[in-house]
Order: C-alpha cells, then structure tokens, then sequence
C-alpha cells in the first residue's frame, strides 16, 4: 500500500507547492497510484509514498502521465520529472538498473483545472 497526504489549493505552479501552499484534508493509505480519495475534482493534489519491490534485478523505466504536474523519485532518486501546467502528457524515465528488493517511492501530484489524466507505470525488464 501506499500512504497518501491529500490536500486542497488555490492554484498552484509546480509540486514543490503542494505542501508549503496546500491545505491538508486528510491523511490515509491506498493499494495503488488512484485519486479515488479526493473529495472535489479541481483544486487538489496528493504525495504519496511507499515501498515498490523490484523483483527481478535489471533495467525498468519509470513514468507518469498527467494533466498539471508530478514527479517520482525511486530509491530517493528523482526518476520522473512531468512538473508544471500542462495538458495531459507522459514523461519516461531513462534506463535505471536496479537490483531485486525494496525500494522507497514517492510520488507527486496536482490537478489544478479542466480535464483530469494520472496514470503512474513502470516497465519491467524484458
């Protein structure tokens, strides 16, 4: 699972603001990348942190795909970095050679307006 801080805002720029400028609703865990718990469709963000276990060891690739902005670090490495205002867009991340066990991951999200797109995926080796 994950622990997610989900928050309220006004507008922000980038996902560095979201806990400096942000109102924390609520606190919580969910089993995967979902914006399920929000409470309004505009004007919200979430951090969300937990663990991905690598299971094979070798190259996997990280992205994100969202409208308004998100980064994610793996291993506290910034993997992801689809920050800012924009339409609906994927960033992948380059090649990471990771070895099998656990690994920390956090993941940053806001939605300022409009059309709605999060998607969070790894590519497995092979």
């Amino acid at each position: 699972g994950l622990l997610y801080r989900y928050y309220h805002h006004n507008s922000l720029n980038g996902t560095s603001e979201i806990a400096g400028t942000g109102s924390l609703q609520k606190i919580g865990f969910v089993s995967n990348f979902t914006v399920s718990p929000r409470v309004q469709n505009d004007k919200y963000a979430f951090i969300y942190e937990g663990f991905i276990n690598i299971p094979t060891t070798g190259n996997y690739r990280f992205s994100t795909e969202t409208n308004e902005g998100s980064r994610m670090w793996v291993n506290n490495q910034l993997v992801v970095n689809n920050d800012g205002i924009h339409v609906c867009t994927k960033i992948t991340s380059t090649t990471i050679n990771l070895t099998a066990g656990w690994y920390p991951v956090r993941v940053e999200y806001f939605e300022n307006g409009g059309a709605e797109c999060f998607t969070v995926r790894w590519i497995v080796p092979g």
